[in-house]
């Protein structure tokens, strides 16, 4: 999926209930072209918000 639609991605949103990941995204998100942002399981709603913008 990524190779293919690589250009046309600009936000990645991540649901899980790890919250260790979260830290891990934002250091991830520097590095890549597009927008990625963690979401607890609880906050799905707001990911999709987010996604929407």
């Amino acid at each position: 999926m990524g190779i293919k639609y690589w250009n046309k991605i600009n936000k990645i949103a991540y649901i899980d209930d790890n919250k260790k990941w979260g830290s891990l995204i934002v250091l991830d998100d520097i590095f890549t072209k597009f927008k990625e942002k963690y979401f607890e399981l609880d906050q799905i709603d707001k990911a999709w918000e987010w996604l929407s913008e």
